[in-house]
Order: C-alpha cells, then structure tokens, then sequence
C-alpha cells in the first residue's frame, strides 16, 4: 500500500499542480518585478537628468537627440510584443516541461513504491518458533601475563537448538478496513500445534522461543501452552518459555491469537528445516493471492 503523499517530486524544479511551489515562484516575480520598478525609475530619472541638461546644448543637437531617443524608442515598443510573446512561450513552456517531468517522476516513483510496498512492504508475519537449548564448551584464548603469552583455557556457554518434529497451522483470514485511513487491512485468526521431541542424552532444561507476530497493530490472547498447561515467560517482553523435557520425552505446544495488521500474512520458517509441516490459510475474500514464493499443494475456491 502507498500513499502519494509519500512521493516526492524532482527537488528544485517548479510543479505547477503544487499549490505551494505556486505560492512560492509568485512570491519571487513580485520581489523580481519590485526589482525591475527599480531600475526602471532609476532609468527615468537618468533620462530627466539628461532632459533637463538639454536647454543648455544647441537647438539642433537638441532636436538630434530627441529624434535619436525617439526611434529607438519606436522601435523598441515595435519589438516588445515579440519579445513578450517570446518571453510568454518560452516561460510557459518552461514551466509545462517542469510540471510534465515531475508528474512523470512521480509516477514513475508511485509505481516503485507500489512494488517495494507488494515485496518487502508491510506484513504481518509470523516468524517459526524455536526450541533452544545450552551447553557447554570449552574454549581457549590468550592474555599477556609478565610480559609472557599465556594460554587459558575455559569454557563458554553456547546456544543450540533442537529440531521440530512436526507443525500443524490453521490461519483464518478476514478482510477490513482500517478506520483511520481506509486502508485494506487484516484480521487473523492463528491457531498453531507444534510437537518437540528430545532427542539428547544429557539434556533436559531447554526453551520454546516463539514472538508474536511482526506488524501487528492489534494483538489479542497470546498464550502458550504445553500439553493443554500455559506456560510462563522468562520476562514479560521476552517470548522464551522454559521448560523441561526427558531423554526421548515428546511434547505438545499449542499457540492461539487474533491479530490485525497490515494487508499481507507471511509465515517464515526462520532459516529452519521444517519436518511434518502443514499449514491451512483460509481466506473468507474472492481473489486472495499467494504473497510469497511457496506453492501450495492443493488450493479450494
């Protein structure tokens, strides 16, 4: 979605279809005109200086003058409406040209901001959690002791994670408009069960990281639940749930919420390898398309 408001026009070249670059050039002619009423009454008072200077010379090199001025001045009233209209098709056409080539790079940018908005625009997408889980490992590294090298050698705690064994997604989604801008806007219905089993021998304490959906505007009834049991987060602004699982032990996590957010819902498997995967996006909407490049393998009007 793109507004035009958005857009920006060629800096420093008149529009004449913006209000305000009107207001502005009109405010330059009048400083440019008050300029040009300068010099013309300085001129007028050169030309009286000189007028008033003639008595003194001859009668015929008076009459020379005028004469001289006086054709110059015929001629010059001759060629004004020329020039004006030179003046008129050549500013006019000016101006033409400028408001053309703004309209055309406005549109040309409206229809770059229309595919950037259809590509990587706004979505609400909702990102594969993640089972993770920590472990030990040593490490060595070295530090200048009495001008002497020494190697030390330690430990670190490293993040790993564990598989999904199988994902079953159900997405409702509705179409509506926003209130504010009367923009298409969606209303999702996401319904979620994942199953992890463990798979370690030594392992038993890890977390079930999952974050609300990116590009909500409304989020309602986040809860996580393992096996039918709502989980705890670590912290309230932090999606990781700990929990414990035995040595060959499976288990349930299941996901409910409403959101509503922008016009394109995208599920992303957040560089995983998704086993058992199975999603079912229901669109109550005539002409729902597919916003990213996963063909679905079956598809009902």
């Amino acid at each position: 979605m793109w507004s035009s408001s958005s857009v920006q026009g060629i800096p420093n070249i008149p529009d004449l279809t913006h209000p305000q670059e009107i207001i502005e050039l009109g405010d330059r002619v009048m400083k440019v005109s008050l300029i040009l009423i300068f010099i013309i009454g300085l001129f007028s008072i050169a030309i009286a200086i000189i007028n008033f200077s003639l008595p003194r010379l001859p009668q015929l090199e008076k009459t020379n003058f005028i004469t001289e001025w006086a054709n110059r001045y015929s001629r010059l009233l001759t060629a004004l409406p020329h020039f004006i209209l030179v003046l008129i098709l050549l500013v006019g056409g000016f101006f033409l040209c400028s408001t053309l080539s703004n309209r055309y790079h406005n549109w040309e940018q409206a229809k770059i901001v229309k595919i950037a908005a259809d590509v990587a625009g706004d979505r609400l997408e909702q990102i594969a959690p993640k089972v993770r889980y920590i472990v030990e490992e040593p490490y060595t590294y070295y530090q200048w002791v009495d001008n002497k090298q020494v190697e030390i050698k330690s430990t670190r705690n490293v993040d790993k994670y564990l598989n999904i064994n199988a994902s079953k997604i159900q997405v409702n989604i509705n179409q509506a408009k926003d209130v504010q801008n009367l923009k298409a806007v969606y209303v999702v219905d996401f319904s979620a069960e994942y199953q992890v089993t463990n798979q370690l021998e030594n392992i038993q304490d890890f977390f079930f990281e999952i974050p609300p959906p990116y590009g909500y505007s409304l989020l309602q009834n986040f809860p996580v639940e393992q096996n039918n049991k709502r989980l705890t987060p670590t912290s309230p602004e932090n999606y990781s749930f700990p929990f414990s699982l035995s040595p060959g032990e499976t288990v349930n996590f299941k996901i409910n919420y409403q959101a509503q957010g922008a016009p394109r819902w995208i599920y992303n498997a957040n560089n995983q390898l998704l086993s058992n995967f199975r999603l079912i996006a229901l669109a109550n909407f005539p002409k729902a398309d597919f916003a990213s490049g996963i063909v679905p393998t079956e598809t009902i009007e």
